[in-house]
């Protein structure tokens, strides 16, 4: 059965899909930010420079997080508020890789 029912009936409500737990070993990806996610055996590699490029946003991320929860910068927080992750995702990285791995991450 559902273990996170008010969550199920949150989902319904917003009209999200949900998808069913994965125990069989299969990764679950989206491609692209139409259509179903689809179940493959493996994630396709990402290059080198996009994994960096990851690393430095979640780092990045985690600095911001923290520096809002103290709020020590009023008008970067206010900032923040008007800006979308998207947005933000992409000034904050430099490759393509790596914003397509957040889009698709993002993407409901």
């Amino acid at each position: 059965g559902d273990v996170q029912p008010r969550v199920s009936k949150l989902a319904t409500e917003f009209g999200l899909t949900r998808i069913a737990p994965n125990h069989k070993g299969a990764d679950i990806l989206r491609l692209a930010l139409s259509g179903p996610p689809k179940r493959t055996q493996s994630i396709p590699p990402v290059g080198p420079f996009a994994l960096m490029d990851l690393a430095q946003l979640y780092w990045r991320m985690d600095r911001t997080s923290k520096g809002i929860m103290r709020g020590r910068n009023a008008a970067r927080d206010d900032k923040l508020d008007a800006t979308t992750m998207l947005d933000w995702v992409h000034r904050a990285t430099y490759t393509e890789g790596a914003r397509g791995l957040i889009k698709a991450a993002l993407a409901d």
